[in-house]
């Protein structure tokens, strides 16, 4: 299951080690001191955090609902994921996701709801820039814009272009986002040449309040 943006996001700071360095073991006397392996948080560069610009749009119930499959040469599989904007402050926005899983024969597996915090800016890990932790993958690179169509409305968005390694071989992705659409994600397909795998997400309603 491919994380939403915010939780790249998030994945990527906390791996980062924004909340300080590690404790070492101190040096031995006769040495100097080893530097840290990362500055501390408060040495970052402080960032605007798109997806809090992105829902701060939309008033608290907008709700967005995405529908992904899965296909391989022998089945496939639908994900259905509603993501709703439940606090909104000048600090965070917080955003429950609940995902509900169908298979062939199989009674759909509706997931528990988890929520997601998009702080309104955060500290840029090391080695990364805010535009970088702004992307759909960190190998994702713009290749344009383009106007598609979601729930019979047209939206001018920002397409971006990457490739994944997968047993089966290499997975070229695309994806568009959209500042107008909630949660950025309006469209995101990717494909295994030779195989007949390929997945495609796309946007089927926005509720606004």
């Amino acid at each position: 299951m491919r994380l939403p943006i915010g939780l790249t996001l998030c994945a990527a700071v906390a791996a980062a080690g924004c909340g300080g360095p590690a404790q070492q073991p101190p040096p031995a006397a006769a040495q100097p001191a080893l530097p840290t392996a990362s500055p501390p948080a408060a040495d970052l560069p402080v960032a605007d955090n798109q997806d809090y610009a992105n829902w701060k749009k939309f008033p608290v119930g907008t709700a967005v609902t995405r529908k992904k499959v899965v296909k391989n040469s022998q089945d496939a599989v639908t994900e259905t994921t509603v993501v709703r904007l439940v606090e909104l402050t000048d600090q965070k926005a917080v955003v429950e996701m609940q995902i509900t899983v169908e298979r062939s024969n199989t009674p759909p597996t509706v997931n528990p709801a988890m929520r997601l915090d998009y702080p309104a800016t955060f500290r840029v890990p090391p080695g990364l820039t805010a535009e970088q932790m702004s992307l759909p993958s960190l190998k994702a690179k713009k290749t344009g814009q383009e106007t598609v169509k979601a729930v019979g409305k047209e939206y001018v968005a920002t397409v971006y272009e990457w490739q994944d390694s997968t047993e089966a071989g290499p997975m070229p992705t695309r994806a568009w986002l959209s500042g107008d659409v909630p949660g950025r994600m309006v469209r995101l397909e990717s494909k295994v040449a030779g195989v007949g795998n390929s997945t495609t997400e796309e946007v089927v309603e926005i509720k606004v309040p």
